[in-house]
């Protein structure tokens, strides 16, 4: 059955994001939504690696 996704929010985040990397939060746990703060840690979720190569 696995671990539950948690909602964070229903509606979109709306960033202005700087080139990098990024690390999207799918579990719904992190405290520093929507990005991951190692929440998930002991789940059977993972962090999404997103990488911007400029502003957006």
């Amino acid at each position: 059955m696995g671990d539950p996704v948690m909602i964070a929010q229903r509606m979109p985040y709306v960033l202005e994001m700087e080139p990098g990397k990024y690390y999207w939060c799918r579990c719904g746990r992190s405290k520093t939504q929507p990005f991951c703060d190692g929440s998930h840690t002991g789940t059977e979720h993972s962090p999404v690696e997103v990488e911007f190569t400029e502003k957006k």
